[in-house]
């Protein structure tokens, strides 16, 4: 298929979206979003109610170590119940390198909440030098012995759980260091092999699952997108696979409030990245070139192009009926299934050097930047830093009727997003609800359960900034060092 072709494509899927009627559930009975939606009498709540459940997920941590990083803000808001959101931050006890990352569920949150569990532990393996990684591999069943420190972990596993992935972690090391190919890697091989292997781990955890509860099945029939983020010194790596997204934000050396830069460190994978949608489709047979993306998700029914779990897109057809069907049925299968896998878990990697003008990283899930421009949310977080309200106009949902006010004239409403919360994670998500506008902050937290995912997702963000004084440091120190070894005499 032609490039022009792939650009027809991508125009007609987004044509259709716009136009496209949709259905909505609302118990039995089956209406268009065009017509007038029932109206749902939600509680009124108060100012401090409103922050009390803001606050309730919110987490901020001063970093002790020297490094490029100040300190963190990271908060979560439910929609779904019980959350398929989850989130993990860490730093390797080798050499203090920092992550983070966020993860989002779908199908549920099994998948999600274990390999934000896991994941990290697989980078920090991969990143240590084979010598290190040997005497690791001696110790690694103390407890006392970790090869990362994590901030923030509010829950763990399972005995029996944690027993398997043990055991698969303990595999997964000593393949690092018998298979030469994967020691002394850079660090973006490093995240590209802990994400594969990791999603491999999975596959095969809930291949051989003889659980009758199939514990481990569950947590691969689930899926999750991912963002992680790697800190060593001055270099920021991002390694996405899905529709996270992060976000770099900085300043002009004149440090000018009103003037900010963005850089987008991650990459999509859905139907709106055209390089995406023709490696799908170069990856698969000419006669599935009309099936394998239809109406703008993988064969008809899943959103993210990469994706963790999700083995119903990876599995044979043999394996799937075999393992799955007598558990789900023979609707796990998709149609058009004919090339399998047609999901992968490898990430993009992108790279970023510091300077003492970036300020600040964002990453976070898709149930913010639903909401919010990527604009949007730097100027947000930039007039919070300096104590500012900022400006901030949201598109009304297309089920306005479900917020009947006499106030609601147009399409869209402006508010502006006051800086009452000291997290600025908070502040993100006060200000994706309608920031100060405590009506509508209110109707938007008290939603019907069952009925809450028709306007809003789980929404999980963390904000990093940066110690400008130490990346000044770090690059004086840098540039002195490669003055010396330029200078220094070369030997015979």
């Amino acid at each position: 298929m032609a490039s022009v072709n792939y650009k027809y494509y991508l125009w007609c899927n987004r044509f259709i979206k716009r136009m496209m009627i949709k259905e909505i559930r609302f118990g039995e009975r089956r209406f268009l979003a065009t017509e007038r939606a029932p109206s749902f009498n939600t509680p009124k709540m108060t100012s401090e109610e409103i922050t009390s459940r803001l606050k309730s997920e919110e987490f901020s941590m001063k970093m002790g170590q020297k490094c490029a990083i100040a300190y963190y803000d990271t908060n979560q808001l439910a929609a779904n119940s019980p959350m398929e959101d989850s989130r993990a931050e860490a730093c390797t006890t080798f050499n203090n390198d920092i992550l983070f990352g966020v993860f989002d569920g779908h199908g549920g949150r099994s998948c999600a909440q274990v390999v934000a569990k896991r994941l990290l532990k697989y980078i920090s393996a991969a990143l240590l030098p084979v010598d290190e990684l040997n005497k690791y591999a001696k110790d690694m069943h103390n407890e006392s012995v970790q090869i990362i420190k994590t901030f923030n972990d509010r829950y763990g596993f399972l005995q029996d759980l944690k027993i398997l992935y043990d055991q698969k972690f303990t595999e997964y090391v000593n393949r690092l260091i018998i298979n030469e190919k994967l020691q002394n890697l850079d660090v973006r091989q490093a995240l590209e092999i802990a994400f594969e292997q990791m999603d491999n781990d999975i596959s095969e955890e809930a291949a051989e699952d003889r659980t009758p509860e199939k514990k481990y099945l569950m947590v691969g029939m689930t899926g999750s997108v991912a963002c992680v983020v790697h800190i060593r010194g001055l270099d920021v790596h991002v390694a996405s696979v899905g529709d996270c997204q992060a976000i770099l934000a900085g300043q002009n050396k004149d440090g000018d409030p009103n003037e900010w830069y963005s850089k987008t460190l991650s990459v999509e994978h859905n139907c709106e990245n055209l390089d995406e949608v023709e490696r799908v489709i170069s990856s698969h047979p000419k006669n599935e070139r009309h099936s394998v993306i239809k109406n703008g998700r993988l064969l008809g029914t899943l959103t993210p192009f990469r994706a963790f779990g999700d083995v119903r897109y990876k599995w044979s057809k043999e394996l799937l009926e075999s393992v799955a069907v007598p558990v789900f049925g023979a609707s796990v299968i998709p149609s058009n299934f004919y090339s399998p896998p047609y999901l992968i878990s490898k990430p993009d990697v992108k790279h970023h050097k510091l300077t003492e003008t970036d300020k600040f990283l964002v990453i976070a899930t898709d149930g913010l930047w639903d909401v919010l421009s990527p604009h949007q949310v730097v100027q947000l977080v930039g007039d919070h830093m300096i104590g500012r309200s900022s400006a901030l106009w949201y598109r009304l949902h297309k089920l306005k009727e479900l917020f009947q006010s006499p106030k609601i004239t147009s399409k869209t409403r402006g508010t502006e997003a006051i800086p009452v919360d000291k997290n600025s994670a908070t502040h993100l998500i006060r200000a994706s609800l309608g920031g100060s506008d405590d009506d509508r902050v209110g109707r938007l937290l008290s939603f019907p359960q069952e009925h809450v995912r028709l306007i809003r997702d789980d929404i999980t963000v963390t904000v990093i900034f940066f110690d400008t004084d130490y990346i000044k440091n770090y690059r004086e120190d840098e540039f002195k060092r490669e003055e010396v070894t330029t200078s220094s005499p070369e030997v015979k």
